[in-house]
């Protein structure tokens, strides 16, 4: 696959905020007021400084992976980790978890997987070091579990 390097969005930049929300709108089905979070959080958390967007491209021009990171001092987290269908398998995940840990300044930062892609995250974010999750029940949809990996101490006092 031919891929171009790695862009970053810090306010506006080769990537739009549209664009990438385009990328990750079907989280909907798994996160209740996702749109919400999106373009209230995330938006003015990039122009602010405490979140960031990696993107990858093909040399298409469109983007075929994505982190959405979230630093603050209570928290260090990887709010979104993506790679489309067709491009996964080549290191692209791997890729964005090492600049996401990079830029977090964490060996571990915190992460959330939701039941319906717990499989295939289990091996993945154990390359990786991370222990096993804490399954909460109910936490963002009643009837769905989500799994924390390396939570902040707040979740769970």
């Amino acid at each position: 696959m031919n891929l171009q390097n790695s862009t970053e969005l810090t306010g506006i930049a080769n990537t739009s905020f549209g664009e990438v929300f385009n990328f990750i709108s079907d989280l909907e089905n798994f996160y209740p007021d996702f749109y919400l979070w999106f373009h209230n959080k995330v938006i003015n958390g990039v122009t602010s400084d405490n979140r960031k967007i990696i993107t990858k491209r093909a040399l298409s021009g469109e983007i075929c992976a994505i982190a959405i990171l979230k630093k603050h001092t209570f928290e260090k987290k990887i709010c979104t980790l993506r790679v489309a269908k067709e491009f996964k398998g080549i290191g692209l995940g791997a890729e964005l978890m090492e600049e996401s840990i990079n830029w977090l300044d964490c060996k571990t930062p915190h992460i959330t997987v939701n039941e319906e892609n717990i499989t295939e995250f289990t091996s993945f974010l154990k390359k990786f070091n991370y222990l096993e999750p804490i399954k909460v029940d109910g936490y963002y949809r009643a009837d769905k579990a989500e799994f924390f990996y390396n939570p902040p101490k707040k979740f769970f006092i």
